[in-house]
Parts: structure tokens; sequence; C-alpha cells
């Protein structure tokens, strides 16, 4: 049997059917992975260069395809069950194994009649499912009210509980904030103040609460986990506004530096719709001047979802190494259960 070919898709770690954007994307990510020389550096930059050169790719996916043939003729692989779609495209995907061809036998008249019903039944109950999903508003998606007044939104209940992060994690910060508040927080001089503010209301932001859980004075002692954990929640004038701060360079309305060090990562579907990227940095410890001590590549990794006209983030904060997709899209849904609740009860307010 001949040896499988290099799986350059694995090396990048991206799904088959990646993009071209998300390959590049990758490979930005992979370089800043490996050591320069390295062999890991070697085969990624070999792995880009085939998968970003459209021939090439399709040649490499050719070869695959005729050594996975292969494989499925000499040994038929058996059935494997996956709970959930993969998503992040940091997860490698593989090519499917070829199917198994069981003979064919008689079906008697009972058992067809049997199965038909089981048929019907799950007809039945996945129409019930779609309908649940649509009134929920879950990860697929559905209308969230726009027309709630300002008021009526409990941007507090929608936030993460002590509960829903890592444990031992608990909540040091907690609290609403109007256009004026914001903008403090987002000026880097005194001066700047009235700019952001003016930037603020042009971009119809009204109203945001944010949620902080940290280790307290146990920091230290968590540098291989996730450092700081967020919530926050940003009512807009309406669902365009809202959108636009998804999809714009607000940065879902978080206190983001203008231009980061930003890569952008596939996530499924969360309520009407999600966008996921890490912000790369360096983590200084000190006073914020050039004189602190610089403790590494400092990773946030952001989910942001939005329900009507309120855009919601979940955040990590940690070193480089500690990031993890898959655990903030977790945070994300676990958020969105309590942004249902909160449509499910709004509460009363002018």
């Amino acid at each position: 049997m001949p040896d499988r070919p290099t799986d350059w898709y694995q090396v990048l770690q991206v799904w088959r059917e990646a993009s071209p954007q998300t390959i590049r994307e990758a490979y930005e990510r992979r370089s800043a992975q490996a050591e320069p020389g390295s062999e890991l550096r070697a085969q990624v930059d070999e792995a880009y260069a085939v998968l970003s050169d459209p021939a090439r790719r399709e040649a490499f996916d050719r070869e695959l395809d005729a050594s996975d043939a292969v494989a499925g003729d000499e040994v038929a692989p058996p059935p494997v069950e996956v709970d959930e779609p993969v998503f992040a495209s940091d997860v490698p995907s593989l090519p499917r194994p070829p199917a198994a061809h069981p003979q064919k036998k008689g079906v008697s008249t009972g058992l067809l009649a049997a199965l038909i019903g089981l048929v019907v039944l799950a007809i039945a109950l996945s129409g019930a499912l779609v309908a649940f999903l649509l009134l929920r508003g879950g990860d697929g998606g559905g209308d969230y009210p726009s027309d709630l007044g300002d008021g009526e939104y409990d941007l507090a209940a929608m936030q993460l509980q002590e509960e829903d992060v890592i444990e031992g994690m608990a909540e040091e910060n907690s609290g609403e904030f109007n256009n004026d508040d914001w903008a403090i927080i987002l000026a880097e001089t005194e001066e700047d103040v009235e700019v952001k503010l003016n930037q603020l209301e042009a971009r119809g932001r009204i109203l945001g609460h944010r949620s902080d859980f940290g280790w307290g004075e146990e920091t230290f002692q968590h540098f291989g986990k996730p450092l700081t954990i967020y919530s926050q929640s940003t009512l807009y004038a309406d669902e365009a506004a809202a959108e636009a701060s998804l999809t714009g360079d607000d940065y879902c309305g978080l206190p983001v530096e203008t231009n980061p060090d930003l890569v952008e990562f596939e996530v499924p579907k969360i309520g009407d719709q999600a966008e996921a990227f890490d912000i790369i940095d360096e983590l200084i410890l000190g006073d914020g001047t050039d004189q602190g001590l610089s403790l590494g590549r400092r990773v946030e990794t952001i989910v942001c979802f939005r329900t009507g006209r309120v855009v919601h983030a979940v955040s990590q904060i940690g070193l480089d190494g500690t990031e993890d997709h898959e655990f903030t899209v977790e945070l994300a849904r676990k958020m969105l259960d309590r942004v249902d609740l909160a449509f499910e009860n709004p509460r009363s307010g002018g």
C-alpha cells in the first residue's frame, strides 16, 4: 500500500473546503507559532505554497482522493459517529472514508411498516425541533424583537455568570456604561473623550453592560489558562447599526486598539449572525510605560453575535497557546441561553 501524502490541510489546520482567505490567515497564524528554520516552519511554508496555488491545490486534492480510494479498497473503515459538526478553522478536517456497502436483503412487510412509522415519527419530531429553534432563536438564529423600548432590554440579565465560566473564576467587575462612560474608557487622552463620544453617537450606540471574571490575587498561578473572561452586551438604535458594529471597524463595540493584529476565524451562526477573531499583542506587566515587563504574546479570542439590535461579545484573554476557539464558542452559546431568557422576560421601563 503506498504511503499517504503529507496532508497540507492538516499542517495548516484548516478544513479541505477552506477559502483562499482562510488558508492565508491560517498560514500567518501557523508561521507565527513555528520557529524560523524548524521542520514545522518548512512544512507550513510548503503547505501554503501548495494550497495557495489553485493548480497545485487541485493536483494535490486529486492525489489525496486517489490515496483514500486505495485505502478504502483495502480496508473498509467502520462508520464514525460525530456528535457535532466542526466549525472552527483551527481544527483540521479529514477527507471522509468511503462507505462500506452491505449486502441487500429482503424486507418483510411488517418490518417495512415499522420503518415507515419511524420515518413519519422522525419527520414530526424534526418539524417540532425546527419550530422550537425558530421561536427560541438558537444557534441557527431567529427573528429577535427590535421594537422594544430602550429601557426594556435587560442587558445585565444577558451576561455570563460565575457558573458559566471556569471553576475558580469569580466576577470582579460588572456594570452599565452609557456613551459618556464608554467614551472615557475608549479615549487615550482627555482631549480625545469628546471625539470618542461623537463616534459612539454617530454609530447609534445607546447603552452597554459588561461583566468581567478573573482569578483575583491568584492570577499568576493560572498562566496556563485564560487569565480573564468577560461578556458584554451593547444596545444600538436599530438593527442596521448593530449589524454595522459586528462587521465594521467598531469591533463589536469593544475597547480595541485601532488597527489591531487581528485574525478572523469561522464560527457557526449564533443568534441572528456571528463573527469571531483573535487579537494578538504583548502582555506587559507594569505601569504601562516602556519600562514594563513583557510576559509574552497575549491573545484575546472574541466571539460576537447579534440578537436584533443588541450586539453581544464573549472574550477569553491569555498568553499565547492558551487560546481555545471551541471553548469561546461554548461561552457564546451559554450567553445566548441567558439572552433568550432575558427576551422572554423583558423588564419594564421607558
